[in-house]
């Protein structure tokens, strides 16, 4: 999110007592609850089974087509169960539901060994999906809406489950165990994508700004390891989007804004309930208040997004999904002091677009996915030095640097599971992805000055670097298949055993990776998990492209090979314990051959990566999570983990060699009805003015604590008064560490409702503390070292309206 300070809250303010007027004396339409059962392995419908409410009177049954429909419920936040004869029943948390709107909810249940009984729920809030057996966490939309310090970004609510770190504020990456943050598979409604934020950094999965609207979220699911064969071209973790439809009943919308910008959504039926559409706009607003928040560099964005549904019949679904945004940003310097020694002005542009067609075909004993899909991203740099005129001090730039990337990914994934016999699953899927990349960069001519590097007692030596152009325009095939089959033999136990192939035409390169995992439940509320895998990751186009010669196209893949395992134990339907291990063997990890040898010759120019890199990751986390089943609900996490790296040359502590990781989130729901008579009294009129009577709230709070972060020291000797002639001097490679992180982020949310309608708002204080975390230190020409921080205390607030 964009970083500043609220200068101005009337506004807020006089909106917070129009909303505290106007809900006063509404009166609230009751809502719905709809959705259906299936079975999870065939999409077959799951008749008369049965859905409550927890804690209320509401329930339902469902039909033939495994429907059901819970009217009259007032508006809030429900916790739901479903139970059937013959199947393990399952629980769903965080179902909100808004005056006069239906939420649909899917129920995927797994069938019993025993005939004839109706199970109670094992695995209460937190059942995971059975080919993602360790390492996986599941979250709602209203987990994520709420969730503090993210600025309802998916990807920063993820970066507080165990074992994920970032590297600073100002980005949403993920790192996973150890692992770079081009690791992560990105997977939405079955599209792959590489990256979802606006400002994407390359070769990387993240950001400064998440791309994908909160609204279309119903579930997401993460795994940090051991996940199947299902999920290919990645090292490290799978994060699976799954977006919900819209309403097929009634026409509703919303208009949201707040500090980072203003949006609509719009939902309703199409064809007679036969369908539905979900679409949405967001654009940036900041250039608009550019002076009175104070800001110099202003980052300019708009996205879209859709997703339209359609029943062919009751068993043929056609889904289509689109995203699509759009950034630009100028970042100059204006401090004096930076602009006299150097420093850097950038450009910076670009797009992003998923589009996405998906046809399920429900057949007896199974189903079929079919994925048509098209991803494009573009990077557009331009990088000027800017010098001052020691004399007049007249500013000038030239440009030294430009890059324009586009990469097209064009996809077809078509997949199918069934059952085999009564309790066992069988799936297999192919995967085609022809892909076009198309690099062009210039880097200026340039002259650098070094100390006496020829050991000839003449200073400073002089070393010329040519200008560098890349035209590169490549077009090729990236193809997949796995087969995986998963076994139960006994109703507490569960393997999964499947093998997965991956090629890329471009680098000549082919791959076959087997996985396995098991669970097993020990005791009732205690299970044993353990999964191993082999992992390939063909490298990101831009370094295949690197080398005008072509002398990376045929670099190996990376490869990891990940042994996990852990105990959970369910301690309340709600609450759960877990403990987990890991280690990752990574090899064929590229390294920039430049690195090996500046060392002995700082004139060495080469734009060539050897495959001689391995790394070993390692580490043990803690996890205790309670759902919100009442009114509390919260997690707490620890990770202590080592990454260690080897160029071939040396061996040390990789970049994302992070030890310590830790985590509490912390939250509240409540009324504020009781509020509303205190304001009435002389005495409490001021509290008018702050969003504390809504008809549901919450409070909430996260503290998050990292250990330093590895990073290389340099020195500068000073030869000379005319010239800062430097060689930088790596005292040891990774041989030192920032300091350690620590921040709260504070959070409130309050929901008024009043006939049909709804107000939802929230107020979140990041770095309460104001606590100065570094980013990085970085060096000018002199080796004066300035230190850049990350965010500091600052206010994010926004208000959505809905119909």
């Amino acid at each position: 999110m964009p970083t500043y300070k609220i200068n101005n809250l009337k506004s807020i303010c006089l909106i917070v007592v129009l909303i505290s007027a106007v809900a006063a004396f509404s009166q609230i339409k009751p809502s719905t609850i709809k959705g259906k059962v299936l079975d999870r392995s065939t999409r077959a419908a799951v008749v008369s089974a049965n859905i409550v409410i927890l804690s209320t009177d509401f329930g339902a049954a469902t039909d033939l087509d495994g429907s059901f429909k819970i009217v009259g419920i007032p508006p809030g936040t429900y916790s739901l169960q479903a139970t059937a004869l013959g199947y393990i029943g399952d629980s769903k948390s965080d179902i909100a539901v808004l005056p006069g709107r239906s939420v649909n909810v899917e129920f995927l249940l797994e069938p019993t060994a025993i005939k004839g009984e109706e199970v109670v729920v094992t695995g209460g809030f937190f059942r995971p999906k059975p080919d993602l057996v360790t390492s996986s966490r599941s979250l709602r939309y209203e987990e994520i809406r709420r969730a503090p310090g993210s600025a309802e970004d998916v990807q920063r609510v993820i970066q507080a489950l165990p074992g994920i770190a970032n590297s600073n504020d100002q980005n949403n990456e993920i790192i996973v165990r150890g692992g770079s943050p081009s690791e992560n598979l990105l997977v939405m409604d079955g599209v792959e994508i590489d990256n979802i934020n606006h400002f994407p950094e390359q070769a990387s999965s993240g950001g400064p700004i998440g791309l994908v609207n909160t609204e279309f979220l119903r579930e997401v699911t993460f795994a940090s390891g051991g996940f199947s064969a299902r999920y290919g071209d990645r090292l490290s973790s799978v994060l699976d989007l799954e977006l919900r439809e819209g309403d097929r009943e009634q026409f509703s919308g919303q208009i949201e804004t707040s500090m980072a910008g203003l949006g609509v959504n719009l939902e309703g039926g199409l064809a007679g309930e036969k369908g539905s559409y979900l679409v949405s706009f967001r654009k940036s607003y900041l250039d608009l208040i550019q002076g009175p928040i104070g800001l110099t560099s202003i980052p300019h964005y708009w996205d879209t997004q859709f997703k339209v549904a359609y029943d062919l019949s009751p068993l043929d679904k056609l889904s289509l999904i689109g995203l699509y945004g759009r950034d630009w940003i100028s970042i100059s310097v204006d401090d004096e002091d930076a602009w006299s020694r150097g420093a850097e002005a950038v450009d910076v542009k670009g797009y992003n677009l998923a589009l996405g067609l998906k046809w399920r075909k429900v057949w007896r004993g199974g189903y079929t996915d079919v994925v048509l899909a098209r991803t494009e991203i573009n990077h557009n740099y331009e990088v000027f030095e800017v010098n001052v005129d020691r004399i007049s001090n007249a500013r000038s730039r030239r440009l030294f640097f430009l890059g324009d990337d586009t990469e097209t990914n064009h996809q077809l994934h078509a997949n199918w599971t069934g059952r085999i016999r009564k309790m066992d699953e069988i799936s297999a899927g192919l995967s085609l992805k022809p892909i076009t990349f198309i690099h062009d960069e210039w880097l200026a001519q340039d002259t650098t000055y070094y100390d006496d590097i020829n050991n000839d007692g003449i200073q400073p030596d002089t070393v010329f670097r040519p200008e560098r152009i890349i035209d590169e325009s490549t077009t090729s095939l990236k193809y997949g298949g796995f087969i995986q089959y998963r076994w139960r033999p006994l109703n507490r136990l569960t393997l999964v055993g499947g093998v997965r192939l991956d090629g890329f035409q471009y680098s000549e390169q082919a791959t076959v990776a087997p996985r396995l995992s098991a669970s097993w439940d020990v005791l009732p509320k205690l299970t044993l998990k353990a999964a191993y895998g082999i992992y390939y990751q063909s490298h990101p186009l831009i370094i295949y492209t690197y080398d005008p010669g072509g002398a990376n196209k045929t670099l190996p893949h990376p490869r990891a090979a990940q042994y996990v395992g852990g105990l959970s134990y369910l301690l309340t339907n709600s609450t759960l314990l877990s403990v987990e291990g890991y280690y990752k063997d990574y090899c064929n990890l590229v390294v920039y051959e430049q690195k090996l040898r500046e060392d002995d010759n700082p004139a060495f120019r080469s734009w060539r990566y050897l495959a001689v890199g391995r790394k070993w990751s390692s580490g043990i986390e803690f996890f205790a999570q309670q759902k919100l089943a009442t009114n509390w609900y919260g997690s707490l996490s620890y990770s202590y983990g080592e990454s260690n790296f080897d160029d071939s040359q040396e061996t040390y502590s990789s970049d994302y060699d992070y030890r310590h990781i830790g985590t509490m989130v912390l939250g509240y729901k409540f009324s504020g009805l009781p509020m509303r008579s205190f304001q009435k009294h002389w005495y409490g009129w001021w509290t008018n003015v702050l969003p504390v009577n809504g008809d549901e709230m919450t409070l909430s709070t996260r503290y998050r604590y990292v250990s330093g972060r590895p990073y290389t020291g340099k020195e500068w000797t000073l030869r000379g008064l005319e010239y800062y002639e430097h060689w930088e001097n790596y005292v040891q490679t990774n041989g030192s560490r920032y300091p350690d992180y620590n921040r709260l982020d504070v959070r409130l949310d309050s929901k008024w409702f009043f006939g049909s309608k709804s107000i939802i708002c929230f107020l979140e204080v990041e770095n309460l503390l104001d606590r100065k975390n570094v980013a990085q230190y970085v060096y000018a020409d002199d080796g004066e070292m300035d230190i850049v921080y990350q965010f500091r205390f600052f206010f994010v607030g926004g208000i959505r309206f809905e119909w």
